[in-house]
């Protein structure tokens, strides 16, 4: 590894900065493009995920939905029996989460657990895949196959999951599969039926497993699955994990960086898209968020709009739909950004000193990762409505996260901070650090520059680059823990910084000898972008790690818009800055 360029006594005096003395530059910058190549190339990749976006739903059969799931349509007073079998790994006391709508009484190996009544299924999930269920029971399991009946009255939709103590999954127990074939099922109904006692009724649910048991001409059957509308991702798309027409924090950067692509083209097909792209969400809306709420479908379509409980749901994803309030005057979408803006700034989880956190993987962790998913939200809203107070929240975001997440060692950025404890997660991811310094550009381009903090922010946002350029490679990547090379080299922490460092020169932030810096992160996102505009070696979603072999045994994946919107405005930026000659 080596410094593209070495720059020695960094100072600052009265604002103004000094940059010492270019000593090595990579033999790539021989091979840059010309603005036009680049323009060209950062047209492929935004055309590859134009052809690629399908607005477009299915109807699937909502058969696993994280919990277990069943429902018995109603019929007047009578009872339904919904029989099932928990495995345990070894006896002991469990919590099982539950939601539910109707009467049930809940009984495990023929105790009863659990007796309630709702009006309606009531659950969220407050951080990935951790719940705060409507009702909890605890109860003491065999080692092996526990026997779980359900009494219902009425119309009954029923939700059921072992927690552990951070209310997520208990991977040491698990529903059985009672069915497999055509498809499996945790559940089998019996019913309805009408006089019964519940005490007969649960002598049925621990009948003999003989399928073809009756009482009353009823039969044990699998229970109706809902069907739910899902987006579509075409097959030929290169990348299937999740649609590019979803609400999603990834698909909010990557609209943006069509939006900035089209702010150097002129093109219409480019505002075009993205505008399709946001009517598309909000106009399927009502549908989404019945299925959403009443079936319930929490991993249906755009369930993170309406799960709405961390930034990744709400300031990411809804950039480019006040991108489009700000810039080009469109104000279909106010009742999103208000909900939007009331989370952020209002029910996120901020830590005694108001900085944003989560309680992932623990109560009060700094993400590098959510100033991205926050301030370029909120100096959008600031400019689209008014409220200057907003530009004080971002400034005392940027200015936060600094200082519990920069390292002063080597002047880059932990992944996360855990507050309670007092101390950093111990890696210094790329891609936080990407979305770090975008977002400080972010703030940059968009703060008065007369606020009371913006020297500040433009000082930490200079150090952060002098510091980022020690940790290129000569070729112009960096790596997927920056200050180890022995881990992957990585795309789109790449572009992060290429477009950062491009935006500052564009803008005057930055001192011109950091242009071959940028164009060589250009040159190495290049090498990584294929004839049909595919771009790979973009990391997958990363929750904040322990080991350097979490990081480097993350996969990559072609096409993943964690990347994509960071590569357009990379070459947007890039396209500027040679054109600015």
């Amino acid at each position: 590894m080596i410094e593209i360029m070495k720059k020695k006594d960094w100072l600052l005096f009265n604002g103004k900065f000094t940059v010492g003395l270019l000593i090595l530059l990579t033999p790539l910058l021989a091979k840059a493009q010309t603005a036009q190549e680049v323009l060209s190339t950062t047209r492929k990749v935004a055309d590859k995920i134009i052809r690629e976006t399908a607005f477009d739903y299915s109807n699937e059969a909502l058969i696993e939905n994280y919990w277990s799931h069943f429902q018995a349509p109603a019929q007047g007073n009578s009872m339904t029996v919904a029989k099932g079998s928990i495995l345990a790994n070894e006896e002991g006391l469990v919590r099982m989460g539950l939601a539910f709508k109707g009467s049930i009484v809940v009984f495990v190996n023929g105790v009863e657990a659990f007796s309630g009544q709702s009006d309606a299924v009531e659950l969220l999930e407050y951080n990935y895949n951790m719940f705060r269920s409507q009702e909890s029971f605890e109860v003491d399991l065999n080692e092996g196959a526990n026997e779980i009946v359900v009494l219902g009255e009425g119309d009954v939709n029923v939700l059921m999951l072992p927690l552990n103590e951070r209310d997520e999954r208990d991977d040491s127990v698990e529903f059985d599969d009672l069915v497999t074939e055509p498809f499996s099922s945790h559940w089998l109904i019996s019913g309805p039926y009408t006089g019964s006692s519940k005490q007969e009724l649960l002598k049925i649910g621990q009948a003999d497993d003989n399928l073809n048991y009756t009482s009353e001409g009823q039969a044990w059957r699998v229970p109706t699955f809902p069907i739910a509308r899902q987006l579509v991702v075409p097959e030929e798309a290169s990348f299937q994990r999740h649609p590019y027409s979803e609400w999603h924090y990834a698909n909010g950067g990557t609209m943006l960086g069509i939006l900035n692509l089209y702010s150097v083209t002129d093109d219409d097909k480019y505002f075009g898209f993205v505008n399709r792209f946001a009517n598309y969400v909000k106009d399927n809306m009502p549908k989404d968020r019945w299925q959403f709420e009443n079936i319930p479908a929490l991993r249906a379509a755009q369930y993170r709009l309406f799960r709405l409980t961390m930034l990744d749901d709400s300031g990411g994803p809804a950039i480019p739909f006040v991108e489009l309030k700000r810039t080009y005057e469109v104000d279909k979408y106010d009742d999103i950004l208000d909900d939007v803006l009331e989370h952020v700034t209002q029910r996120q989880d901020r830590l005694e000193d108001n900085t944003l956190c989560r309680s992932e993987p623990e109560v009060n962790t700094i993400w590098g990762d959510d100033l991205f998913m926050s301030t370029p939200f909120l100096c959008r809203m600031a400019l689209a409505t008014g409220n200057d107070a907003l530009f004080d929240d971002v400034a005392h975001q940027i200015i936060q996260f600094n200082k519990y997440l920069m390292n002063p060692e080597t002047g880059l950025y932990y992944h996360g901070y855990y507050a309670n404890r007092g101390e950093p997660a111990p890696f210094q991811w790329g891609r936080a650090n990407g979305w770090v310094t975008w977002a400080m550009s972010e703030a940059l381009m968009l703060m008065p520059k007369k606020h009371k903090d913006y020297k500040k922010i433009l000082k930490i946002y200079r150090n952060h680059l002098a510091s980022l350029i020690k940790y290129q490679e000569e070729s112009g990547i960096w790596h997927q823990i920056l200050n180890d090379a022995s881990t992957y080299e990585e795309t789109s922490c790449t572009a992060m910084y290429t477009l950062s460092m491009a935006r500052g020169i564009n803008n005057g932030w930055l001192d011109d000898s950091f242009r071959d810096n940028a164009l060589a992160g250009w040159n190495a996102v290049t090498n990584k972008i294929g004839d049909d505009g595919s771009v790979s070696k973009i990391c997958r979603g990363t929750g904040i790690g322990t080991s350097v072999e979490f990081y480097n045994s993350r996969k990559t994946f072609d096409h993943d818009p964690r990347g994509l919107g960071a590569v357009l405005t990379a070459g947007s930026e890039v396209y500027k800055m040679l054109t600015d000659d």
